[in-house]
């Protein structure tokens, strides 16, 4: 639950991961293969680097929905249920573009490679 916590928050590399959970990496790279092998996270790599070899990866949550769950439901969850409107105005709607971009790139990514497939 922390790893996808912080992974969601943006912390994306294995250092900040095990810096913001307090995981070494040793055990990190153990759960985040598990993760991955549930298809809860991704690993990205640069285009320009060996997908297995890469010391530049990042995790991204896979899910959309579980995405915003552990960015903005989970560790607001009290607040929510105190003052929603507080939580929305305060954490939700300010970060809210930043969230949506990574959504966004998807899509437009997506549509760059069917319009090459055609």
């Amino acid at each position: 639950m922390s790893i996808l916590e912080a992974v969601a928050g943006g912390y994306t590399t294995p250092n900040e991961i095990s810096g913001q959970t307090g995981i070494d990496t040793g055990p990190l790279s153990q759960y985040l293969q598990k993760l991955r092998r549930l298809r809860l996270v991704d690993r990205e790599v640069p285009v320009t680097a060996q997908e297995k070899k890469s010391k530049r990866s990042i995790y991204r949550v896979a899910d959309d929905l579980l995405r915003f769950w552990y960015r903005f439901v989970e560790p607001n969850r009290s607040g929510i249920e105190q003052a929603p409107e507080l939580v929305l105005e305060t954490d939700i709607l300010p970060n809210f573009d930043e969230y949506v971009s990574e959504t966004f790139e998807d899509m437009c990514e997506e549509a760059i490679w069917s319009l090459q497939a055609e």
